[in-house]
Formats: C-alpha cells, structure tokens, sequence
C-alpha cells in the first residue's frame, strides 16, 4: 500500500477513511512508511456511508452526469 501511495502522491496531511483506520497496527505503519501523521475522524465509518449518499443526491438531482 505505502508504494500505491507514493505513485499517486500524499499530502503532508492525510486522511484515513473506514474500517481500516479501526487497525491501529495499520494506521501507524502506514504513517511510519510514508514518515507522516494521518487524520481520523472520529467515526470513520460513517465517511462512505456519507459520501454514497451525498453523491446519490447530486446524482439524483442532476447535479452529476
């Protein structure tokens, strides 16, 4: 993962979103490989759940084609 990460780029501040960031051991490799800290919300489960339903809302209201 942490080579995906470079080939696409990362920001000095980033965030890791779902389930995974739950894995404590995860999260901090990953921030140890790519030498940064991450940002978790405080219920990063919810982070796709609402970002589905804002994208079927603007898909819904025309507002993406």
């Amino acid at each position: 993962m942490p080579q995906l990460l470079r080939a696409v780029g990362v920001e000095e501040d980033f965030v890791i979103s779902g389930g995974i960031s739950k894995n404590v051991g995860v999260v901090r490799r990953v921030e140890q490989k790519l030498g940064t800290t991450s940002r978790i919300c405080f219920e990063p489960q919810v982070v796709g759940a609402l970002g589905a339903a804002l994208f079927a809302r603007d898909f819904l209201t025309g507002g993406i084609r």
